[in-house]
């Protein structure tokens, strides 16, 4: 089956954010080997896309531009940091017609992790110290979180996500 990509049209059957030729262009880009097998790397992409919006669906900025559409973007009102408009101090937006770079990027930085592992592997909790002398004694760590954090793609993610993850938050506008 052919891979359906996003074009910024918020397409109802839209299964990842950018083709396995972009994917192959990045790698390129940056040295990285992958697997020449097409049809493998569209099955990567659909992963590291349910992956995308498994994690950050909630922590997005701005907003889905149809209420119809398969993925969480193309967003509207979705505002970029470090960049001053046109009105001067007034925001810069993402364009609400297409899928920033930055969540492009992420998606090839997972589809490079799902060739090597599973995204979402079973979590077991942290240890602090294990001491084997006679009897075995391990020490776990109360105040760690017990998940795998992919730092690259929470780096290339963080322009475009809301500050404290959006978990409890609420957004104010003045009237």
């Amino acid at each position: 089956m052919t891979l359906i990509v996003e074009d910024g049209t918020a397409k109802t059957d839209s299964e990842a954010y950018a083709s396995v030729a972009d994917f192959k262009t990045y790698c390129d880009n940056r040295g990285y080997t992958y697997s020449s097998d097409d049809t493998l790397l569209e099955q990567y992409a659909r992963l590291a896309t349910g992956y995308l919006t498994q994690k950050y669906t909630l922590r997005w900025k701005g907003y889905r531009v149809s209420s119809l559409q398969a993925l969480d973007w193309p967003r509207a009102w979705a505002e970029r940091p470090g960049l001053l408009g046109s009105y001067g101090p007034y925001p810069v937006y993402y364009v609400p017609t297409a899928v920033p770079q930055e969540v492009q990027y992420a998606m090839f930085e997972l589809m490079r992790r799902v060739a090597t592992g599973d995204l979402t592997p079973d979590l077991e909790r942290l240890t602090l110290r294990e001491r084997v002398e006679g009897a075995v004694e391990i020490e776990y760590n109360p105040n760690s979180l017990p998940v795998t954090i992919f730092r690259t793609v929470e780096n290339i993610l963080s322009p475009t996500l809301k500050a404290n993850g959006g978990a409890g938050m609420m957004r104010l506008a003045r009237v």
